[in-house]
C-alpha cells in the first residue's frame, strides 16, 4: 500500500487495486502518518524519495 500511496493514488483507486476498504485504506495512511510523524502528502514523498527501489525489482 505504502508504494502506491507514494505514487499519489488516492485512497479509493488504493481500496480498488488491494480489494480492501476506503475505511481500511484509510486507516493504514492515518498509522502511517503517525508512526513517520507525517503531517502532509509531501512528508511521504520526501520519506519515499530515499528509500523508493525500482518496482521491476519488487517483482
Amino acid at each position: 500500500m505504502l508504494l502506491l500511496f507514494g505514487k499519489n493514488m488516492r485512497a479509493l483507486e488504493i481500496a480498488d487495486e488491494l480489494g480492501v476498504s476506503v475505511d481500511t485504506v484509510r486507516s493504514h495512511i492515518k498509522h502511517l502518518y503517525a508512526k513517520i510523524d507525517a503531517h502532509s502528502l509531501k512528508d511521504v514523498h520526501k520519506l519515499l524519495k530515499g528509500v523508493m527501489v525500482d518496482e521491476r525489482e519488487i517483482g
